[in-house]
Parts: C-alpha cells; structure tokens; sequence
C-alpha cells in the first residue's frame, strides 16, 4: 500500500497508523465542520460558526462520568475523551470515525479535497481562524493592559532643570564662577561686592550683591553689564578697557518692578553712546541685596570667550565700575598699581606698588609689562615668570629705575602697559609721574604736578557743590612764564579729571509709581558720549565779552573721557572759532594746560582767567576770576553774557536784542552773540540760534553747498516736551523750507500724528527763507511756544531738536542732533536749553539805578 503522507487530504480519519498510539496524523478531522471532531459539544454544525447543537450542559467538568461534559477520564459519555476507541469524538488512535483524517479530503468535514483548502477556517496548520468577537475580546484586554504602561511612558518627565531661573532664589548661581570686587563707595546700594555672567544660547544671565539693600529708596538704582563679546578692545563701545558690543541694564526704585533692557552697539565711534541701539527687554528678581538678572541679546554667547564688565549708576552718574574682568567660567586677575612718590617727587628707586589679587581660583602670571619714561630701564621685584597667586589672596611686588643718578628736576614716569594670566586681568589705580629728587623751576605740561608747590592756590567756595565730583573744582591756579599762560585745575578727590560717565542716560521714577519690563517713565536723553567738558576763559587783550567777571577774548576748550583728553583746543571768543591745538594732560583729579602768548594776543600786562567744567547733562561747576595781576588803563566792552560752545547733540539758546529779517540775505550782524556750532570745523556747516523772547531765530550757513537747487531743503525738528524716544507725536514739530531759488522760499509745517509727519497743520508767526550768497544758506522764525510748548519758556527748560539738510547738488544728507540722527525716531535727537544769565542783572541795574535815583532827586527839588 502507498504510504500515506502528512497530506492535508483528510477522509474520516487520520493517516500514518504507524505514528504513536491513538494518533493517526499531526492533523485533526472534522465531522460535520465541527472543530476537533466534537459531538454534542461546542462545535460548529454545517460549517455555521458559533452554532451549537446539544451543547454543554454545566460548563467545563474535569471530574469522572460528566454528562454532556468535557471530562479527562476514562469512559465520558458525550465528551471528549483521550482513550481508544471514541465514538464521534476526537480519537487519536486508529479509525476515527467522523474524525481528521488525512486520505482523499475529508467527509463531512471542512478539509482538503483534491488539495483544495477551505481558506477560511484554517491556517496551514490545521489551526482553526480567530473569530472577529475573539479578537475584538484580544485587542480590548490588550488595550487595558498596555494602558497604564503606556501612561507611565508617555508621562512627561519632570521639567529639566533650567540653566538659571530668574526667581529671586539664588541657589542657581552656587555652581557659577562668583567674581569678589573688594573696592567700596559709599553709596552702600550701589556698592556692588560680588557678581557674576553666565550664557545659555541667545542668553544672558547676570547676577550681583550690593552692601545696600536693593530697591530701598525712591531714587532711580541702575546696574549695568557691559559684555565684549569678541575679546577685543578695538571694537563695541570703550569701557573700562573693554570694547562692549551689548550691554544690559536692570534698574528700579522702591515699589518698583525691575526694568531689565539689552543693547547692541552699531558705531564706529567708540565713544559714541548713541550706538547702542535697544533689541529686547529682559527680566530681573531681587531680595534684600541680591539680583539676578536675564535678557536675551540675540546671539550666543559663550562663557571664556567674552569678557563683561559690571558698573553701578545712579540716575544719571556713575556710581562704581568693579574692578574684575568677567568671562564666566575662569576667574580672574587684579593689578593695583600705585604710584610711589612723595608730592610728586620720587626720591629712590622705587616707582610703583603692585597688588596683584587672583579671584575665583588660582592664576598663574605669565608676564608683566612696564611702560616707563626718564629711566634707563625698569625690574619688578618679586615677580618671576609663570609665578602663580592662589585664589583669594594677594601678592605685592616693586617695580624699580635708577631714579639715583637723574638730574634733579628730571621727569620720571611708570605705569603697567599690559599683563598676561591664566585668567582675565584688569589693571586699576594710577601710574607715575614725578620729578626725580626736586621739582623744575618752570612749569612743565607733562601729568606731574610737583612744579605748582610754588604758584597760588585758590580754593573753590561753596565746596563740594556739585554732585558730579568729576567736574566738581577743588582748587583752581594760573600763572605766567615764558611767553605761556599757564591754567591748573583740581577736582574732589572722588572724581578722575575727565572721568565722564559710562553711561549718558538720564533714569527717572514713573509718576505712577510702578515699574514694568518696558521701563515706564524713565526718560533717555540723548548725547553722543558722557564725555567732560572744561573750559577756560581768558582775557588777555583789551576788548573782549563779559563772561564770569572777565571779559574774555579766547578760550581753552577740553573735553574727555575715562581720564584721557580727547580734544584740546584754543578758540576764539565769543566767535569760538578754531584758532589752533595746545598742550594738556592730566594725572588722576589733576588738570593742567599751556596756552602760547603768541596764540592769545601777545599780551603785554597779566592775564585773567575764568573756569567752567560741564558734565553731559549739563551740570555745571564755575570759579571765581583770578588774575596772574591786574589789568589796568584799559577800558573794556560790557555786553550779554555769551552762550557756551555749541556740539553736535547739545545747544544753548541765548535771549538776545538783534534786529533780524527772515529774507534771502545773509547778514553776520543777525547772529552777533548767539551760539554757534561749526559742524567738521564749518567745512560742512555752520549753525546760529537765539530767541528775543518771542521767537527761536535758526540760522544756517551750508559751506559744502556752493550752488543752489530747487530740490535743496532744510528741515528743523522739535520734541517740545522733550519726552518722546520713539515716533513722533502729534505735539511734536517739524518746518521745511524748500527750494533755494524761488521767491519766496516754499515752507510748510508738520506735526508727528500716528508716529509719522503729517503736513497741513496751521502754526501762525512762523518763516522760513532759503537763498545762496557764497554758500546756500537758511534762516528761520519759529513761535518759542512751538519749540518749547510754552509761550515763555524758563531757564532750564528743554527742547528736543535735530536738523535734516539737504545738498541737492552732492545727493548729501547734513544733521544735527548726534553722529547718526533719525527723523522718526527722536531719541536720536539733541536738545536746545534755555540758560540763565546772572551776569545780566549787573549792566542792567548799572543803567536802572542811576536813572532812578535821577528821577526821585528831580522829583524832590521839584516839590521842594
């Protein structure tokens, strides 16, 4: 006989006998389409699925003789049983009857017939197919099951921890690099002791303590991170021996919010303040004398690489710059020189002290360098290269000459050029300048001031009366010598002789009492740096303008930054023009300057002098006139007191009595006496005004434009509170005088409605002519009520102001109001102030009182 194979041809029973008792084939038959061969089971009838004929009675049994159950015992009626012989049951042994099989398809049975598989209820095994309820129960018990896994995987994890978190806690800065500043004010809230900056992508984080509580006064508090983000001095903004390409402020007054505003610098002056331009707001939470601080500049910045610089400030000054450069994550180096003589002689070897204090951790010193002048060469004493200085604490070294074998009176100067650490280093303190054994016996314009021990000293009175001690004048001199005037000025001990101010903005409390994110009411006055200013008026020839009780005819025109003088000129007086550069220097609150004979006159008698220093908000220190001697036999001109100097960004306007014709003439005669600013020395342009009490009279003179156009204009602009920083507003002015060769000249008036200039605005009493002689110039009549808001305004009061000029003939735009002045935004803007004039009551009162006194004495021989 043909073995039969495991073939899926099932006749009513099961193939291959010779398998293992009871079991025909792997496979199992079906009778009447039930599974597994069931009789009066759970089975299937007719191939009806889910169909049950006879079914069990009473479950599942598993126990001897159950009736229409499933027993697993010998002799079950009606059931499945596992033993020879089974009727209509699943047998395993040979001949099942109704059963699998495996010969020729199946009878009665769902099977293969002819090798044809009924496809729906069997796998290739034999097995029986999923029903769609069964799976349906699956795919629910599975979805309960995985339900609460999937919770617990897919429940978002706790938050990361944040870089710092801006909340007033702190505890994010334990793991920082902190940075000790050990300098004190005495300004305890702005006194900063510690501090730190730490970046994350696009942010920046800042971190301070002060030794006042903050935010305990009602004072405006100001705490500024300058951050030079390319490490390189040459480029950002100048300060304290940084170039800063961002800056963030945090600041607030009692019952304020912090105001925290980031800053980028866009210039190429580096004095020029106005190049920071805002990009964002940032946040900020103090407690006690803590603040942390955040604000996201726009570009990442990376710890190591940047170096920040972390100043105070009051409302409008300096209060301290730290001493310790920051880049985050190293510490850093501190050198403190101090200069080694004895009222400005030097009498031994040695020249300077040196501090050096590491901050943070350990610095090693790879070198120092020593710029030096009268001696040969210079040592440090006690220094070796690579010397290291652990953290927190300090070394002391000595730099030393041969000042021994110097001629008496020889010049003698040291000071530390540069120092390379481990970390970033900042060197502090003065250098010297003395003389070697004695002082000259004439005076020398060299930063050493031990050759004035012999000139009269004057003491300025009231003392201290200015709040800036950078401008405030302890002690004023002036002598003659050598065919050379000779003019000394020292400041309070605080200041620095043109220490200006790191940051010319002016902060002021809101006048609702709440601070904000944006800043609310502070007001930024514009100026182009916080540069100082010291002047020095000088009679020296008869003639001349009354100006401080001298009648002066020149003038020493200084003016500085962080110690350095920047400009040093002599003009003229009261025309201010350029007449040529002298010698000035300072050394620490020291001042002196050298004005030639031959450049003032050739005077024959003494000299007097008249000094007044100027900060950048106007704040002002004068002296009292000194003479080198008396000037007598000369008869001198009394006239109004003169305005000072003119700048870019900055105008007083003098009340003055000129007869003045708004037409196309140029008269010299019409500007006599008024303020005046030459814009490029007058190569570009020359600016006039002064007022009668009724109106602002502008007069401008454009050198660079020799031809005139009918597309030339010149365009004046007034905030007339001066509050608005942004747009223009709808009380704010703008007057046009256009085409230089129409008669007459085509005017028109704008106000800032909607933040943009909108002409058609009606403003009476106001001209404006546009014509050319030499050069094409403007004069205009403007109502002071359109300038100032007021018909009258006071002394004091000021005005926003910018000037557009426009040279048809070059394409060229000239301006006034700063370095890069905007039309639409005003904090670009300079300002027009109306001065006082004291001085004026004198002359007035010398012709008031006699006539007076004339009358009354008529009058009383008349009734006598």
């Amino acid at each position: 006989m043909r073995e039969i194979r495991n073939e899926r041809g099932l006749t009513n029973g099961s193939a291959n006998a010779d398998k293992k008792p009871g079991r025909v084939s792997d496979s199992r038959g079906l009778t009447n389409g039930l599974a597994n061969g069931l009789t009066n089971g759970v089975g299937r009838t007719n191939g009806l699925r889910r169909g049950r004929t006879n079914g069990l009675a009473n479950g599942v049994g598993r126990t001897n003789g159950l009736t229409n159950g499933l027993g697993r015992t010998n002799g079950l009626t009606n059931g499945t049983g596992r033993t020879n012989g089974l009727t209509n049951g699943l047998g395993k042994t040979n001949g099942l009857t109704n059963g699998l099989g495996r010969t020729n398809g199946l009878t009665n049975g769902i099977g293969h017939t002819n090798g044809l598989m009924a496809r729906r209820r069997f796998d290739m095994y034999g097995a029986q197919s999923l029903s769609p309820k069964k799976i349906s129960i699956m795919l629910i018990v599975l979805f309960l099951v995985m339900l609460p896994v999937a919770f617990v995987l897919l429940l978002p994890g706790s938050a990361p921890e944040k870089f710092v978190d801006v909340d007033g806690s702190f505890g994010d800065w334990s793991t920082k690099t902190i940075y000790d500043d050990t300098s004190t004010i005495s300004d305890a809230p702005l006194d900063i002791s510690r501090f730190s900056i730490a970046t994350e992508k696009d942010f920046v984080y800042g971190y301070l303590q002060t030794r006042g509580t903050l935010l305990s006064r009602t004072q405006v508090d100001r705490y500024l991170a300058f951050i030079d983000s390319d490490n390189n001095a040459a480029t950002g903004y100048l300060v304290g021996g940084i170039g800063a390409e961002y800056v963030i402020e945090a600041y607030g007054w009692q019952g304020s919010a912090w105001n925290v505003q980031a800053s980028r610098f866009s210039g190429a002056d580096q004095q020029n303040w106005s190049a920071f331009r805002t990009i964002g707001t940032g946040s900020a939470k103090s407690s006690g004398t803590e603040l942390e601080f955040a604000a996201n500049v726009g570009a990442a910045l990376r710890m190591g690489s940047i170096r920040a610089k972390f100043v105070s400030a009051s409302e409008s000054a300096t209060a301290e710059s730290c001493a310790p450069l920051a880049d985050g994550l190293n510490g850093a180096l501190v050198v403190t020189q101090a200069p080694m003589d004895s009222a400005g002689i030097v009498s031994d070897n040695s020249l300077l002290t040196l501090t050096l204090r590491a901050i943070a951790t350990d610095v090693t010193v790879n070198s120092i360098q020593i710029s030096s002048a009268g001696v040969a060469s210079t040592s440090i004493t006690g220094y070796s290269t690579g010397m290291q200085v652990r953290a927190g604490t300090s070394a002391t070294l000595t730099v030393t000459g041969d000042v021994a074998s110097l001629a008496a009176g020889t010049l003698v100067k040291a000071s530390v050029a540069s120092v390379s650490a481990s970390t970033p280093s900042t060197i502090v303190g003065t250098g010297l300048a003395a003389y070697a054994s004695s002082a000259p016996s004439a005076i020398s314009i060299d930063g050493a001031f031990a050759d004035w021990a012999g000139v009269q000293m004057h003491a300025d009175s009231p003392a201290n009366d200015v709040a800036n001690p950078n401008i405030d004048i302890a002690e004023h001199a002036a002598t003659a010598m050598s065919g050379n005037l000779y003019a000394y000025v020292s400041f309070n001990g605080a200041g620095k002789a043109f220490g200006g101010t790191v940051s010319p903005v002016k902060r002021v409390r809101s006048t609702g009492g709440g601070g904000g994110g944006g800043g609310g009411g502070t007001v930024v006055v514009p100026k182009v740096s916080g540069e100082d200013i010291t002047r020095i008026y000088i009679d020296s020839v008869p003639g001349g303008q009354t100006i401080g009780g001298i009648q002066a005819d020149y003038c020493i025109d200084l003016k500085g930054y962080n110690g350095k003088i920047a400009t040093k000129r002599l003009l003229s007086f009261p025309g201010m023009t350029l007449i040529g550069d002298i010698q000035a220097e300072t050394g620490g609150n020291k001042l002196e300057a050298e004005a030639p004979y031959s450049l003032i006159g050739n005077p024959s008698g003494n000299i007097s002098i008249y000094i007044e220093t100027t900060d950048w908000e106007k704040r002002t220190d004068t002296t009292a006139p000194i003479q080198t001697s008396l000037i007598t036999g000369v008869t001198r001109s009394v006239g109004p007191a003169p305005v000072t100097l003119g700048t870019l960004s900055f105008s007083t306007v003098p009340s003055l009595s000129n007869s003045i014709t708004i037409d196309k003439t140029w008269r010299d005669s019409e500007w006599t006496n008024s303020e005046v600013f030459n814009y490029t020395g007058g190569v570009t342009y020359e600016l006039h005004v002064w007022h009668d009490g009724t109106n602002l009279y502008v007069g401008i003179r454009v050198t660079a434009d020799e031809t005139a156009s009918s597309s030339d204009y010149c365009a004046l602009y007034f905030d007339r509170d001066d509050t608005s920083i942004n747009t223009p507003t709808t009380d704010d002015r703008k007057f046009l005088a256009t085409d230089t060769t129409s008669t007459p000249t085509s005017t028109n008036a704008y106000d800032g409605t909607g933040g943009v200039w909108t002409t058609g605005i009606s403003v009476s009493g106001w001209n404006a002519a546009g014509a050319k002689d030499s050069y094409v110039f403007y004069k205009f009549a403007i109502p002071l009520i359109q300038v100032w808001g007021v018909s009258t305004p006071a002394s004091g009061d000021i005005a926003g102001f910018a000037i557009d000029i426009y040279n048809a003939d070059t394409s060229a735009n000239y301006y006034w109001g700063g370095s890069s002045v905007s039309v639409t935004d005003l904090s670009t803007w300079g300002n027009l102030e109306i001065p006082e004039y004291p001085v004026m009551i004198v002359p007035i009162l010398l012709v008031i009182v006699p006539i007076a006194i004339f009358r009354l004495r008529q009058r009383r021989e008349r009734d006598g």
